[in-house]
């Protein structure tokens, strides 16, 4: 099914999804009519794209000229770009998926009004992404213990350091203290 087939698809299924096509709401005024919703919607998915687009360019630029040129390439090269390219692209996540979530999900139940949904919806987000941060920490740290390396208590430091020959950081292999 090519994009003109999913097009159709949508254009054919929105009223049975969305039912205020049907019965319109005049206490919005221009808000939700049917043009301006399905512009909006699409003009915020387009400047996500966008925005992740602009940020992978930055990103891969020092691994694609290390392809081209078969040398190493400096990795601190653009650093102050990525930076900038990520930290607008977090904005635009969180906004623009906290206004897709209000605009598709408040307008599946058009009669209910809820001006907290959005920033509802972003915090839920935003614990589910710590969450998820949380078991991944807990995976890798199950496979670093399966490599029998592991981060050591503050006491156990100065005792490997003593014995150990050279200290070179705060990761110790040896056994596990965890």
């Amino acid at each position: 099914m090519g994009c003109s087939g999913a097009v159709s698809r949508v254009d054919r299924g929105r009223a049975h999804i969305f039912s205020w096509l049907h019965e319109p709401r005049a206490d919005l005024g221009g808000w939700l009519t049917a043009k301006f919703f399905f512009v909006r919607n699409g003009l915020i998915y387009l400047l996500l794209t966008w925005l992740s687009w602009r940020f992978v360019r930055h990103d891969m630029a020092p691994d694609l000229r290390e392809l081209a040129e078969g040398r190493p390439a400096d990795r601190l090269e653009g650093r102050d770009t990525i930076t900038r390219e990520a930290a607008l692209l977090v904005v635009g996540y969180a906004f623009g998926y906290s206004l897709l979530a209000f605009e598709l999900v408040m307008s599946l139940a058009h009669k209910w009004v809820s001006s907290l949904y959005g920033a509802f919806y972003f915090m839920g987000s935003f614990l589910a992404a710590l969450m998820a941060l949380a078991v991944l920490v807990l995976a890798v740290r199950r496979r670093m213990a399966s490599r029998d390396c592991s981060l050591p208590s503050s006491s156990t430091i100065s005792e490997s350091c003593a014995s150990a020959s050279v200290c070179s950081g705060p990761i110790s292999c040896g056994p596990s203290s965890w």
